[in-house]
């Protein structure tokens, strides 16, 4: 049986410091950012599956009492730049 969804890398997110599993820069890294691009079926998909992430990212800092830095858009939407 087929496996429905597998990731294309070992690049992830490791909560709830949200940093790369594999690399360790903060996450979106710029691997994953290439591997997204090329995984997802047009930009409007890969925006909304960024925006779900940089909610949970939020989330996570909620929890522990800390506020999202400024850059936290730019971290996870605007690297799409034109393209959303």
């Amino acid at each position: 049986m087929a496996v429905p969804y597998a990731p294309m890398s070992q690049h992830l997110p490791c909560r709830p410091d949200w940093r790369c599993r594999q690399c360790g820069d903060p996450w979106p890294c710029p691997a994953s950012r290439v591997e997204l691009t090329e995984e997802f079926d047009g930009v409007a998909l890969l925006a909304t599956y960024l925006a779900a992430q940089m909610l949970e990212y939020t989330k996570d800092l909620a929890r522990a009492t800390a506020l999202p830095p400024a850059d936290t858009y730019g971290r996870f939407l605007g690297w799409l730049g034109g393209r959303a």
